[in-house]
């Protein structure tokens, strides 16, 4: 079964990220709609959120991260998305199940304020671990500090029952915080990252940008397909005679 199916390139923790995923929209708006340009947003048919899925390219296949867009009052029954033409609003379909209590009938309107919220606005990992880009400039001294970021790892049966605990939860541990110029971005070093698991961020209540804003959605779910590849240092080889090198290790860099 495993070696004739295609893994998904992100999965939603059921419950945690999204229940019922329905129709996935990508934002090409170019900014008018905030600052996730080029992502997508995927409605919940079962849970009152939409759901932001951040896609990179790694190894040759897709894989990424799935973070809270909105959640509470838009309501649930979230079955079909689109943009308004000016680019500057989002409708959403919505459809009435009797099974679950926040379903509604009817469209809602998401409109972008102007206003920039504080989120995770990228996720990309690294070959040492995760780097994390803020939409909001944070302090060095707040971003570096280790005990705002909390991560553990797990993965999920795929079988014929109905949904699948967390497998073999594993706590990881950030070692190491380096924080950008602008504040805005933090490489955090995370040894025992593995393929085929998700990497779970939960960040601190005391992570705050320099404007006094706090989070707004401080859970992120990263899906691990493959790993990023360290390069191969080679030696360098002397020449008994010349003792000049023959060759330089950046020569035959592995990326």
């Amino acid at each position: 079964y495993e070696a004739h199916r295609t893994p998904a390139a992100v999965e939603f923790p059921h419950g945690l990220m999204n229940n019922s995923p329905s129709e996935p929209v990508i934002d090409d708006t170019n900014g008018k709609f905030g600052p996730f340009a080029g992502q997508m947003l995927i409605g919940d048919i079962a849970g009152p959120r939409i759901t932001r899925v951040i896609l990179e390219e790694v190894g040759g296949e897709m894989q990424g991260a799935c973070v809270t867009f909105i959640s509470g009052d838009i309501g649930g029954g979230n079955n079909r998305l689109t943009f308004s033409p000016d680019g500057q609003q989002h409708y959403v379909g919505q459809t009435f199940r009797g099974w679950t209590r926040n379903s509604t009938d009817g469209v809602k309107r998401v409109t972008f304020t102007g206003e920039t919220p504080f989120e995770v606005q990228n996720i990309s990992i690294t070959k040492t671990g995760f780097k994390l880009t803020f939409t909001k400039p944070v302090d060095a001294t707040t971003l570096s500090q280790l005990s705002h970021y909390k991560t553990q790892s797990y993965w999920y049966k795929s079988h014929y029952h109905y949904g699948s605990p967390q497998q073999d939860v594993i706590a990881l541990k950030v070692t190491n915080a380096s924080v950008s110029a602008d504040g805005r971005t933090v490489d955090l070093t995370i040894p025992g990252v593995e393929a085929k698991r998700i990497v779970q961020f939960d960040l601190g209540e005391g992570l705050v940008a320099t404007d006094g804003s706090t989070i707004g959605n401080p859970t992120i779910c990263y899906t691990v397909r493959k790993l990023r590849k360290r390069p191969t240092r080679r030696p360098t080889i002397r020449s008994p005679i010349l003792a000049t090198p023959i060759f330089t290790p950046i020569m035959f860099r592995t990326d």
